[in-house]
This record gives structure tokens, sequence and C-alpha cells, in this order.
């Protein structure tokens, strides 16, 4: 993983990370959305996507090597509500949530 971005949080913040070494730090101030942009790589890497049905963002883009992959919300969560989106998720694996770049 080189890198992740994470658009459109709250309908108005965007975060990235860049992770050229093994091992990066994420340093910021309180209340920026550190926590919130590791969970949503966490739950992209992991396959539970699930979990990002209650955060509000637009898009999250993924950067390896050779490619990169982007996860639109709005593609994944089209149910109008969250019963219809858990009916959603686990009919549509992970893999074919994500567009490849």
């Amino acid at each position: 993983l080189l890198g992740f971005q994470l658009r459109g949080l709250h309908g108005y913040k965007d975060l990235a990370i860049e992770c050229a070494d093994p091992a990066s730090i994420v340093l910021a101030e309180n209340g920026v959305g550190k926590t919130t942009l590791l969970n949503t790589l966490y739950a992209l890497l992991s396959g539970r996507i699930s979990r990002l049905a209650s955060l509000d963002f637009e898009s999250a883009t993924l950067t390896f090597d050779s490619r990169q992959l982007e996860f639109r919300r709005e593609d994944a969560f089209k149910a109008t509500d969250a019963n219809d989106a858990r009916s959603l998720l686990s009919r549509r694996p992970a893999r074919e949530l994500m567009e490849y770049g």
C-alpha cells in the first residue's frame, strides 16, 4: 500500500496518508479524522464494508504499486435504509464493490 485517500468526509473534508515506508505515523490535531481514516482503511482492507454504512463520505482510494482501487460509497450503499443496506452487503462481496482503476 502506497497511499490512501478519503474524499468528502462529512461532506466537506478530504484526508490522505502516504505509506512510502513499511511503517507510518499519523500525527494531527484532535478531531481531524485520524481514527476515521484508519478505521476506513481497515474496513476496506479486511473486507468489512458494512462498517462503512454509517460513515458519511464520497469515496476512498487505495493506491498500490501498479493500480488504484476506488470505493464509492454511493455505489455500495444505494439502499434506502439500514436493513436494505445489510441485505445489499450480504449479496455483494467486497471485491465487487470496488472499482479497479
